[in-house]
């Protein structure tokens, strides 16, 4: 098993002092996932606008220092390129991922204007190197940093997944299709432009790029637009056959690649009949699916340890062939969590929580029930300077006076300048100037010596007037008597292809707020009665888990409530999913036999499970280190050294006012059965 940690915090004063504004990476606003780490080496990239940053993070609270050590983008496919959220910025990057492509890792990248772009990551390491040379005379700018591959889609491009061992990158787009771009195989002689030793890009290796993509394919996909897609990467679909997709009307689909075509079709909440065509559905809108690997699930001896719940807790209407399991309610088992987001800070208060930035001694702190006492800035803590020798800073947010009633009045200024967003491409100018103008950051922050903040006003996800009521559902056959996960069962197309064939790998979904663990598509069974397929028991899900109440202050958060990030770490069976509004789940991965009895035989199959362990970051935190701000990246990847050999990885959650919230995740023996506080399990 494994225990979360918490190893480091920055704010953007920690990162770069008393800068302006202006002078910080400049950020664009309703994107996808923009950070990720390398797998091979100790680089974090952040994609800042059409920009991406390379920073090195130290060990081991990796902090990131001013000034990346590289940054580089690439030049449009084609001039006069248009985008669709920002025409101010058409080349802007929408979302990014680092994976192997073959052998080789590579950062790919989808942009708003369309086009589509991979580096190769060694290119990368050597031109850091270069620079960092005792001669070097060479900056940041890495205009020596080219793709290897660039294709334009059309229009705002999306969804991003490669294929390893096939080497095939698909792009869904604003088009309403996914575009496959499978890369041919070359002659060992002529392996230059994937593997080849000499770093620098010659004519040869330019002539080697243009006629290596041998096939691209075009398939449809309904008439929404597709935030997310997934290859298989286990293993048991080595071809690439199998593509999934979902999109905002909350439809998913499998894609046989084969058949270039959506061959079956399943959706949470309204049933087909009732969706809206090509529209926003605002509670089941797709924002992310994966297939998981059967292997990353650990067994366990009793469903209490493999669904995180107390061993004296009841079951209440429990049974095991119960289609749905709604384990929404295990969230109140854990400490640390549900706390309302509200602004607390004093001047002091912050400036004893900051760390020391410039410590090579830093201990890791873990994470346990007894937080008041293991703050991770508690070793680090001078209240009087800068752990640097810099001057310290006094920081109080101002918070908007209160009416005579209590009110106040930041709603009526969301009201007034912003209409929530029908999708993620439905942004206008105007509420891009308006978040422009935001005091988001707190390199722009107020400061006030006298006043403590009023007292805050909360508004929860419970009173979302556009809510349908169903939370509250009651259905007798819930694992806790019903939440909402059972107003929100899959419905499938009538079409006669089961899921991917029969592939043993359970599939990961989420939309808006909910998450749902589909067992393997081997388990749907079809139904004789009018050719659909019925689900094999059981669905998991949590309904909201990342639910809280809100500062009415800062309730333009939850323009920005979408499960849109997410990190899978199979060597710890663990998935890492997270809302742009700020928040995080760690769910581990598990199983357990389930044993069916009757008079002629007894059979058994493994149930795949997901429990989960944290949420983060951590209520103390938000206290003191969690920005008022969206969540610009989620990134997870081995600690530097032999992290990966000794199952310890890094997890870094980036802000949009630069702030950063580290963690560290390592394996350990779970010793089961004590509902899984903050310091057990997370595989």
């Amino acid at each position: 098993m494994a225990k979360v940690s918490v190893t480091g915090a920055q704010n953007a004063f920690d990162r770069f002092g008393p800068i302006r504004r202006d002078e910080a990476p400049d950020i664009s606003p309703w994107r996808c996932n923009l950070t990720a780490l390398s797998q091979a080496h100790n680089l974090y990239f952040v994609a800042y606008s059409k920009d991406i940053y390379v920073y090195v993070p130290q060990f081991p609270g990796q902090h990131l220092l001013a000034k990346p050590v590289l940054t580089f983008t690439s030049q449009p496919s084609s001039p006069g390129l248009k985008g669709h959220i920002d025409q101010r910025r058409p080349h802007s990057i929408n979302n990014l991922i680092v994976q192997n492509l073959g052998t080789e890792e590579v950062i790919a990248v989808v942009r708003d204007d369309g086009d589509v772009d991979a580096f190769l990551v060694r290119h990368i390491v050597h031109a850091i190197d270069r620079r960092a040379e005792p001669d070097s005379t060479i900056g940041v700018a890495g205009d020596d940093i080219r793709p290897f591959f660039q294709s334009n889609v059309e229009i705002s491009a999306w969804g991003l997944a490669i294929h390893t061992e096939a080497r095939i990158l698909a792009v869904s787009s604003n088009a309403h299709e996914v575009r496959v771009f499978k890369f041919g195989l070359l002659r060992a002689d002529e392996d230059v432009a994937i593997s080849g030793e000499d770093e620098e890009l010659s004519d040869s290796e330019d002539e080697v790029r243009e006629r290596k993509t041998d096939v691209t394919l075009h398939v449809l996909n309904g008439e929404a637009n597709i935030p997310h897609i997934a290859f298989c990467n286990t293993g048991n679909d080595p071809e690439a056959r199998w593509l999934l997709t979902t999109d905002i009307s909350g439809v998913c689909r499998v894609m046989d690649l084969d058949a270039l075509q959506a061959v079956q079709a399943f959706r949470f909440g309204r049933s087909f009949a009732a969706q809206y065509t090509g529209g926003f559905d605002h509670l089941n809108a797709g924002w992310a699916i994966m297939f998981l690997d059967r292997r990353s699930f650990q067994p366990e001896e009793s469903i209490h340890t493999a669904l995180g719940l107390q061993e004296d807790h009841t079951l209440a209407g429990y049974k095991r062939s119960d289609a749905i399991w709604d384990l929404s309610k295990t969230i109140q088992h854990l400490p640390e969590s549900y706390e309302p987001f509200v602004e607390r800070r004093t001047k002091k208060q912050n400036l004893d929580s900051r760390l020391d930035t410039g410590s090579s001694e830093q201990q890791t702190t873990e994470v346990s029930v007894e937080l008041d006492t293991n703050d991770p800035t508690s070793s680090d803590v001078n209240d009087d300077s800068d752990s640097d020798g810099g001057v310290p800073v006094d920081i109080e947010i101002e918070l908007p006076e209160a009416d005579q009633d209590g009110s106040q009045d930041m709603d009526s200024e969301v009201s007034e300048h912003y209409h929530e967003p029908t999708s993620i491409e439905d942004i206008t100018q105007e509420q891009l100037d308006y978040e422009d103008n935001q005091s988001l950051s707190p390199i722009s922050l107020n400061y006030d010596d006298h006043l403590d903040p009023p007292s805050p006003i909360l508004v929860d996800d419970a009173e979302d007037p556009d809510d349908e009521g169903t939370e509250d559902t009651i259905s007798p056959n819930s694992l806790y008597n019903g939440t909402s996960i059972h107003s929100y069962a899959p419905r499938f197309t009538s079409q006669q292809t089961p899921l991917c064939d029969g592939l043993p790998c359970p599939i990961l979904h989420a939309s808006v707020r909910n998450i749902y663990l589909l067992q393997p598509p081997a388990h749907l069974k079809p139904n004789s009665e009018d050719n659909s397929f019925a689900l094999t028991p059981p669905l998991l899900g949590f309904a909201n888990p990342l639910r809280q109440s809100i500062q009415r202050d800062f309730e333009f958060l939850r323009l920005f409530d979408r499960l849109n990030m997410h990190a899978y770490i199979p060597e710890l069976g663990i998935v890492v999913l997270a809302s742009q509004k700020g928040r995080a789940i760690v769910l581990a991965l598990t199983k357990f036999v389930s044993t069916k009895s009757s008079a002629s035989r007894s059979s058994e199959r493994s149930v795949y499970c997901m429990r989960v362990t944290a949420i983060l970051p951590f209520s103390s935190q938000e206290e003191k280190w969690r920005p008022f701000v969206p969540l610009h990246g989620l990134a997870v990847a081995p600690v530097q050294g032999r992290g990966r050999e000794e199952g310890r990885w890094r997890l870094m959650m980036l802000y949009q006012d630069h702030s950063i919230l580290s963690y560290e995740l390592r394996r350990e023996r779970y010793e089961g059965g004590q509902g899984g506080g903050v310091e057990s399990v997370v595989v």
